[in-house]
């Protein structure tokens, strides 16, 4: 047993800022905007989220920049593929009508 009152060896640090919590919030929205296709309900908010995140950490406060650009890429691919399943739709709708 240790002496009380600190962390055991091999236990975690505190070290001043932590990870970045839009760089977080980002990567979180931007999976989940391919992942359950929310595309641009998520993947725009991601994109911004990202943008900040990056931007903040260049400034020293906080760390988290590959999950920052996570966020930035995935909220990017869930907005096209929204913009796909949008223009798909478009297409069946117009198919429709166009066959009555």
């Amino acid at each position: 047993m240790g002496p009380p009152g600190g962390p055991p060896y091999g236990g975690p640090q505190a070290t001043g800022q932590g990870t970045n919590g839009k760089a977080i919030a980002s990567l979180v929205l931007g999976i989940c905007s391919i992942v359950l296709c929310l595309g641009f309900l998520a993947g725009i908010p991601a994109v911004i989220l990202g943008r900040m995140a990056k931007r903040e950490i260049g400034e020293g406060n906080g760390t988290g920049d590959g999950l920052a650009t996570g966020g930035l890429i995935t909220g990017i691919i869930g907005i096209v593929l929204g913009v796909l399943w949008l223009l798909y739709i478009i297409l069946v709708v117009a198919i429709g009508v166009s066959s009555d």
